[in-house]
């Protein structure tokens, strides 16, 4: 692999790596060459999905939760209109115990989300993935007492994590600001309201994820569930689910997330 890197670093005239730290880093330059070698492989697999399948039409219903719409809407949905204009995508955005329901409900046809014991579909496959404290820039949100929480409302995984967290703990903790807005939330942890969980690939720009040796609990990991619905056949919704699959092995493998290729036929 050092080899590889040093040839790479040849071809570029460029240093991709620091080599001064515990774990190897990229540099700028090397950030800037992962960054468009992902997007030179995404119009690859885009050419590809055009010339395999031009036709596909149809429509597929969507349901991601409100923080993954932000790390992977975007990019793979973008993709996919690109690759199949002809087929029309209704996305809803909200919690996963929601979202749950609806795909019970046969109201999606593909659904990310963390599995409540209610579901009953097998999914896809399943991720999993750390949960992280994360606060503002500059912000000392995590030393307050009692620990500020920034929530949003019940039901969701995560604020179930804090508060069983921190009552194992010990740690006293008050709700300081709930919302079913992810941008609200955010908004809040970055003005300094408080402190909140998300999955480490989700933690936008502007926010942190707290060191683990911060005073505050470990939240261990979380499952990300993909489903799709076989039942009745739908084509657009399974190659939707393939794009989507191919972009959480992106995030969990940048995320240092573990991936137990738990795969359903």
């Amino acid at each position: 692999m050092s080899l590889q890197i040093q040839r790479l670093e040849s071809l570029c005239g460029a240093s991709l790596l620091m080599r001064d730290s515990r774990a190897p880093v990229l540099t700028r330059q090397g950030e800037i060459l992962l960054e468009t070698a992902r997007e030179i492989l995404a119009l690859n697999d885009t050419c590809f999905e055009v010339i395999r399948d031009p036709f596909l039409s149809g429509s597929v219903r969507v349901g991601i939760p409100n923080d993954f719409a932000t790390s992977i809407l975007p990019q793979v949905l973008g993709r996919f209109a690109q690759a199949h204009p002809k087929v029309t995508l209704e996305v809803t955005c909200d919690l996963s115990a929601t979202l749950g329901n609806h795909f019970e409900s046969s109201d999606l046809d593909v659904m990310i989300g963390i599995r409540t014991e209610r579901t009953t579909a097998q999914p896809v496959k399943t991720w999993s993935e750390p949960v992280v404290w994360v606060a503002g820039m500059n912000q000392n949100s995590e030393n307050r007492s009692p620990l500020p929480l920034v929530v949003y409302p019940e039901g969701c995984r995560y604020r179930a994590a804090m508060l069983r967290a921190l009552d194992a703990a010990q740690i006293s903790s008050r709700i300081a600001f709930s919302s079913s807005s992810l941008s609200g939330l955010q908004m809040a942890v970055k003005s300094g309201l408080g402190v909140m969980a998300l999955s480490r690939s989700t933690v936008p720009e502007g926010l942190h994820p707290l060191p683990q040796n911060t005073q505050l609990p470990d939240l261990g990991v979380v499952n990300v569930d993909l489903f799709a619905r076989i039942d009745p056949p739908n084509a657009p919704a399974e190659q939707l689910a393939r794009f989507i699959k191919q972009a959480l092995d992106e995030l969990a493998a940048d995320s240092g997330g573990q991936q137990p290729g738990k795969m359903t036929a």
